[in-house]
């Protein structure tokens, strides 16, 4: 009890019995400089991502949803995946995240609280990209993309290691769908406490094992996901 305390103080947020989350407001819309909302505890919620394969096989696209969605089972997240394919022009990130917007007419479709973009294509400057820190609160910037790598196993070795740099990107963009934050991460709890990484999930450089957020990134997204995800 001391340290949310603690916590709830150093956020400037009263001591009285709340139910999560904790709404804070963001101004502009889509700031990364801090968060719309926090959880402090660990209800269940549901995350329904529509998943658009731009070359993308729905196998692969499973595999690397599957491993993903293993990110956020810690948080009391279940990140449901339902698939379609879709195909888009180019290799620049903002360009692709464009195009899946106006696929569904500017907004994510009904039912769906964020959109991503599983790309065959090696994108220009980027492995991935969010359109908006805490999208998911808004329709038209729920959206997001990443690099699957490639479809044909002919390592097995580099296939899966390919799987899960995918997944981790893919759990990172959604990570900052729902606020995750690049410095609310770091290089010491995700080591200490999880062992399978250097960094935690949301730091702005990935490997191919990285895949637990920092706790300050844990209450952040888990506190998006209770917010403003569909019910």
């Amino acid at each position: 009890m001391m340290k949310k305390c603690l916590l709830l103080l150093s956020l400037g947020l009263p001591l009285v019995a709340q139910a999560a989350p904790y709404e804070i407001g963001d101004l502009p819309a889509c700031t990364s400089l801090t968060p719309a909302a926090i959880s402090l505890d660990n209800d269940p919620v549901t995350l329904d991502v529509r998943v658009l394969l731009d070359g993308v096989s729905l196998q692969r696209g499973q595999d690397i949803m599957d491993r993903a969605a293993s990110s956020y089972t810690a948080l009391g997240v279940t990140m449901v995946s339902s698939f379609e394919p879709a195909s888009f022009v180019g290799v620049d990130a903002a360009s692709i995240i464009e195009q899946a917007k106006a696929y569904y007419g500017g907004e994510r479709p009904a039912g769906i609280d964020v959109v991503y973009v599983l790309t065959s294509k090696e994108l220009s400057t980027v492995a991935g990209l969010a359109d908006c820190i805490g999208g998911v609160k808004y329709a038209d910037r729920a959206f997001g993309v990443g690099e699957a790598g490639d479809d044909s196993p002919l390592n097995l070795l580099i296939y899966n290691l390919g799987t899960n740099m995918a997944a981790g990107t893919a759990a990172h963009e959604i990570g900052h769908l729902l606020g995750g934050h690049h410095h609310y991460a770091n290089c010491v709890e995700n080591a200490l406490a999880i062992g399978d990484a250097p960094c935690s999930l949301m730091f702005n450089v990935g490997d191919f094992s990285t895949s637990g957020f920092s706790l300050l990134n844990s209450i952040v997204v888990r506190g998006h996901a209770q917010a403003y995800a569909a019910p």
